[in-house]
């Protein structure tokens, strides 16, 4: 699966709202929020079997399941939250890696 961008993501503690164990897995599927009644499926892509540990940021790439109406959203914003039922962490765009035009 091809990228669509490079992210910087940090997932909330338990403590303060998120996810109550780490995500273990090769991708991450979750929808980016760019405001409270808008948000974009994606899967965050992991190089291998990876261990996401709440409060640390990690730098992923993301694949979007409409990549230009997501990434045209962000690009402008630059910021995004994680959504999972509830809000579970935020992001910053890095890098788009699709060609939007």
């Amino acid at each position: 699966m091809k990228p669509d961008a490079v992210v910087s993501v940090k997932f909330y503690s338990k403590d303060n709202g998120g996810r109550i164990t780490p995500i273990s897995a090769h991708h991450y599927q979750c929808v980016f929020l760019t405001s409270e009644t808008k948000g974009f499926d994606c899967r965050l892509l992991l190089s291998e079997e990876k261990t996401l540990i709440p409060e640390k940021v990690y730098e992923l790439e993301v694949k979007f399941l409409d990549s230009h109406a997501a990434l045209a959203e962000i690009e402008s914003l630059f910021e995004f939250q994680i959504w999972e039922g509830k809000v579970i962490g935020e992001g910053k765009l890095i890098k788009i890696l699709l060609d939007t035009e």
